[in-house]
């Protein structure tokens, strides 16, 4: 068991969140930032399916509206701030999943910050385990490093000249002069600056022994980059343990570090600031000397402080200085990876920001980036808990944030309505889940009495019921039972509820760690239920490990359908393609999640279109959401062509008489063609592109006279679509 948990969000977030546009619900569903996901959908099948996922599809509130709540979570965020798009203010890049990086594009100033979330996969750049911008051709733009496998480093040029910067393969292995490839173990992250100020860009890797080597750009501006090995032990810097907090373990420990250089004392030399694996806090080495010649001299292993208070977190601190006010000091981001102290107390809370004032730091947030974040393995449900008629959001952890000895579940309250929901944090410890770890929601009337009671799946295997004894409006919830099917599927059960053999009562079906499903008849009936295990090996089917099953009628046929999560990142989709007693069940499409590690469907109309949209559980405590944007016209669907992974880019969003769009990734010549298309299928405008270079650019459409709301720009060629993106029109 993943021995991650995350601290409730206790304190408010006002001051920390960017305040709610005033858009109407339709248009903050699809502002900014959304990347398409389609799935081929078989011609047998009753429906169609076109997820589009979404960050923004309809307001969360904690305290505040939360921005950007689908996210997924954050475990191990890795800031940096840099000016992506030349107007003279930090812009906000994150990383928290291996290959992609997070954008949040700075719609203040310089003085006064405030970041709009923009995408989750910036450019679909692969950055590998890490990622560093900086100017390494001198031509005033940011390239980009990337961690790869086995420690390589790869090079990306930024060949963009206005609009949106243009990132390729620079150099797909970083070496040095005479070929020799460089190496930053991960999961150390590298810092680059001129650190000694002669002009040349510097890449400082730190070295699992607790040092640092320096190598120095050895190229000249806009040849291929090479650097060259300084120093090996740059400035005698030896990390071994600490004088941080005290463990059980040996304080001779040394292993991954990231890093960072800024003039943190004002005396125009660099510092050096260190995150290592076994420091709860960051380390200060001040600069002595000067910048020609530096003399680092370690001063406090507590420089993340404030008001007297020392920050200590798990380890692993990953710091990010930087004037992000324009006050002339500098104030510091910390990430929060995780090392070698308790995850469980900065796994929520684990993006910091301390303001420099005159007297020193003070804590702004622990939470800088806030998101729905509920703890490891997030697993949601949706039903009316209630019974006003929309669907309320359960969401299962791992460990409990504040007590680490059980698992929790978190209540968001749906106080919109069946068409326009608006998800409020009401319960962050539902029914107070005193059962084990893991608890895995799903709700069902199991007693057909008209009440919604409460299943919870656990890691020892067993399946504990809550029965409504209230009404559907006023629910009383009562401990039924521990061990509801009494039997053990094993470990990290996983139930869902469904008439699977058509007899008008509820069958179950339960996920286990094996990756199997068992199944249990219900041979009682609706009112009595008797539930007896008919098999562990449900329909042969097998995702590996950790099944996580959702009974539902997916496709529209009137009959019951399963999509199961997995800890693969994956989540199955299994099509019935039998009938409601006598079910027949094909794979077909599968969708990947983007992340590493068990992710949990939960699938319901949230919006009242009458299709089923997708909410997914991530590792790291969050959630993803995908709207079902199934639309049949006379005109299509919009289906990317199998096999073609073009992405089509626009902004801003949200536009008002223009949207500048921008086609990336590998392209056929030929010709071209861009269709308006509104919520309803109508297509409301053509234009014709000569070219796919015309796209790569940036080009300009005019949308004068296109209604305010959600359009979708279709790009075709005569193959059919290649690409989408929704734009918001005020």
């Amino acid at each position: 068991m993943d021995g991650r948990a995350r601290r409730r969000c206790q304190e408010s977030n006002s001051g920390e969140v960017v305040q709610l546009r005033r858009f109407d619900v339709w248009t903050r569903a699809i502002v900014a930032g959304l990347s398409l996901l389609a799935m081929s959908a078989d011609t047998g099948s009753a429906q169609q399916h076109d997820l589009v996922q979404l960050v923004q599809p309809f307001p969360v509130v904690d305290g505040d509206v939360i921005d950007a709540p689908f996210l997924g979570g954050f475990d191990v965020p890795r800031p940096q701030f840099v000016d992506i798009d030349g107007d003279d203010d930090f812009d906000l890049f994150v990383q928290e999943i291996s290959g992609s990086v997070m954008f949040f594009e700075n719609t203040g100033s310089s003085s006064d910050p405030d970041f709009a979330f923009r995408s989750l996969r910036y450019q679909d750049i692969d950055v590998g385990g890490w990622f560093f911008f900086e100017d390494l051709d001198g031509d005033e733009d940011p390239d980009l490093l990337s961690g790869l496998s086995f420690g390589l480093i790869r090079a990306y040029r930024n060949v963009g000249t206005s609009g949106p910067m243009d990132f390729i393969v620079w150099a797909d292995t970083l070496s040095s002069s005479d070929g020799t490839p460089l190496l930053a173990e991960p999961p150390s992250i590298p810092f680059v600056t001129d650190v000694d100020c002669d002009g040349r860009i510097d890449l400082m890797i730190g070295v699992p022994a607790g040092t640092i080597s320096h190598y120095e750009l050895a190229t000249e501006a806009g040849a291929r980059p090479e650097f060259n090995l300084v120093d090996d032990r740059y400035q005698d810097i030896e990390v071994i343990g600490g004088s941080g907090k005290t463990t059980s373990m040996s304080r001779a420990q040394h292993g991954a570090s990231a890093m960072a250089f800024a003039d943190v004392d004002s005396d125009s030399d660099p510092d050096l600031l260190w995150g290592d694996f076994f420091e709860p806090n960051v380390i200060l080495f001040r600069n002595d000397g000067t910048c020609f010649e530096p003399s680092m001299l370690r001063v406090t292993d507590s420089y993340m402080s404030a008001g007297g208070h020392v920050l200590d977190t798990s380890g692993l601190n990953v710091p990010r200085p930087v004037d992000i006010d324009g006050d002339s000091d500098v104030d510091l981001f910390v990430g929060v990876m995780g090392g070698a102290f308790l995850p469980a107390t900065t796994s929520i809370e684990n993006f910091y920001f301390l303001e420099a004032t005159p007297i020193g730091f003070e804590l702004v947030s622990r939470r800088y980036v806030p998101t729905i974040d509920v703890g490891s393995e997030a697993a949601p449900a949706l039903a009316d808990l209630d019974g006003d008629g929309d669907l309320d959001l359960l969401v299962g952890n791992v460990i409990d944030p504040v007590d680490p000895s059980r698992g929790s579940v978190t209540l968001f309250r749906n106080t919109g309505s069946t068409t326009a929901p608006v998800l409020q944090l009401d319960d962050a410890d539902f029914l107070g889940f005193e059962d084990g770890f893991s608890p895995t929601p799903s709700v069902v009337d199991i007693d057909g009495d008209g009440n919604s009671d409460v299943a919870f799946g656990r890691f020892d295997g067993e399946v504990t019921l809550y029965l409504n004894v209230g009404t559907p409006a006023n629910p009383v919830w009562q401990l039924e039972t521990e061990a509801f099917l009494g039997t053990d599927v094993g470990s990290d059960s996983f139930p869902t509820f469904g008439d699977v053999d058509g007899d008008g009562d509820l069958d179950v079906i339960v996920g286990e760690s094996s990756g199997l499903l068992n199944f249990f008849r219900n041979v009682g009936t609706a009112a009595i239920p008797n539930l007896v295990l008919e098999t562990e090996e449900f329909a042969g089917i097998d995702v590996g490990q950790k099944s996580r099953p959702r009974l539902v009628d997916y496709d529209g046929d009137g009959d019951l359908d399963l999509l199961i999560g997995s800890n693969r990142g994956e989540i199955f989709y299994y099509r019935n393609d039998g009938d409601p007693s006598i079910p027949v069940y094909v794979q077909s499409e599968t969708i990947e999640a983007g992340v590493i590690g068990t992710v949990s469907p939960a699938i319901a109309d949230i919006d009242g279109d009458t299709d089923q949209d997708l909410f997914v559980g991530t590792p790291s405590g969050g959630l993803f959401f995908y709207r079902n944007n199934v639309v049949a016209t006379s005109i299509g669907r919009s289906r990317p062509i199998p096999g073609r992974r073009e992405q089509l880019e626009a902004y801003p969003i949200p536009a008002t008489r223009f949207v500048t769009v921008a086609l990336r990734g590998q392209h056929p010549a030929g010709r071209y063609q861009i269709d308006i298309i509104d919520v309803v299928g109508k297509r409301l405008r053509s234009l014709e592109v000569a070219s796919p270079n015309d796209i790569g650019g940036g080009l300009t459409i005019d949308l004068s006279g296109v209604a305010p709301g959600p359009v979708l720009l279709r790009l075709s060629d005569q193959h059919g679509t290649v690409a989408s993106r929704l734009v918001v029109v005020l």
